[in-house]
């Protein structure tokens, strides 16, 4: 009951977002931590009850009659291997990595990735469909810096004119391309500017119709909005955003003051753009705001028609906690053809 209490009590609005002071968020992970304690033990205390016999190194494959409700049935007890492996990936071919100039290039059979030298991405083919996923003159993966001084409540607040004062993070470069274990592959790439380094990776799997992205931001920015660009070639009326026990759309085109209001949309775990015959996504674990807009074909600029989709990933107001969310900082996310 105890333990209840305090995770609902942590939940408290300012907490969640992390608009509180730095004083109730350092009391909030150590009451997270020792809750987390309790339940381990709690679980183990209950999982003795259940246990029928302490395996050793070897695989058990003796039957136990396991009672239960006044009844019996047949069950092992099974140790896991000391090794394991992803389901279905040992028939797969290995992500291929080739170098175009600058370009990294890589290949898994259903997407076909091309990395440039600033660790953007731009090009996503989706060779079942055949189709680009990136529209022209934009890039995967791009930061954003917006100028973040709304009229009140600091870490709370997001002005519409700060989408005005977005400028992207040019001096990036990769830095390493390497394997992973499953047979895929990662590129990383360092970002900075003026209080921020971001080491990004991202990864290819074997098989995978999913791009990842991950991000490890050493944040130490005044009154900036961090965004990272997703744009696809997708076009669709709506967006579709998930939130608390299903999902919300909202208008790409904003036509009417209602809808331009909505600048900024809450996204729990993604964000999918469809069309008649094509549906893509932008999945995230760790952030939870998002603005989506329409692409308009440039061909002064060389740029083709889609749907830009930014997440929203750090701020860094003044108040009421002069030094909110100063310091390192984890985040990932995918895209999903």
């Amino acid at each position: 009951d105890r333990i209840w209490k305090t995770l609902l009590l942590n939940q408290f609005h300012d907490i969640l977002p992390g608009s509180a002071i730095a004083w109730v968020h350092r009391q909030a992970r150590a009451e997270y931590a020792r809750d987390i304690a309790w339940l381990n033990e709690i679980a183990l205390e209950a999982g003795r009850a259940i246990t029928a016999v302490e395996p050793d190194d070897a695989t058990i494959t003796d039957a136990v009659i396991a009672p239960y409700s006044r009844q019996a049935c047949e069950a092992w007890v099974v140790r896991p291997a000391s090794s394991r492996a992803e389901a279905g990936t040992a028939s797969m071919a290995r992500v291929a990595v080739t170098h175009d100039g600058d370009t990294i290039v890589l290949d898994n059979g259903q997407l076909h990735v091309r990395i440039e030298a600033d660790g953007t991405v731009s090009s996503v083919l989706d060779q079942r469909a055949n189709r680009e996923l990136v529209p022209a003159g934009t890039r995967l993966g791009r930061y954003e810096m917006l100028k973040d001084e709304p009229f009140h409540w600091d870490a709370w607040d997001i002005q519409r004119d700060a989408f005005l004062t977005a400028n992207a993070l040019s001096e990036a470069s990769i830095t390493s391309v390497d394997e992973t274990a499953n047979g895929g592959a990662v590129v990383h790439a360092v970002t900075r500017a003026k209080g921020v380094e971001i080491r990004t990776g991202i990864a290819l799997r074997p098989g995978s119709v999913t791009l990842d992205f991950t991000a490890d931001v050493d944040w130490h920015a005044v009154e900036q909005f961090l965004k990272v660009d997703m744009p696809v070639t997708v076009q669709a009326v709506n967006a579709q955003y998930e939130c608390q026990y299903g999902l919300v759309e909202r208008p790409i085109n904003k036509n009417t003051r209602s809808d331009d209001a909505k600048f900024e949309s809450c996204t729990h775990r993604f964000v999918r753009i469809a069309d008649a015959d094509y549906a893509a996504a932008v999945v995230n674990a760790s952030t939870y705001g998002s603005d989506v807009s329409p692409i308009h074909a440039d061909t002064a600029h060389g740029t083709g028609r889609g749907t830009m989709v930014r997440l929203s990933l750090l701020s860094a107001p003044l108040y009421p906690d002069p030094r909110t969310d100063q310091g390192e900082h984890s985040f990932a996310w995918s895209l999903v053809a």
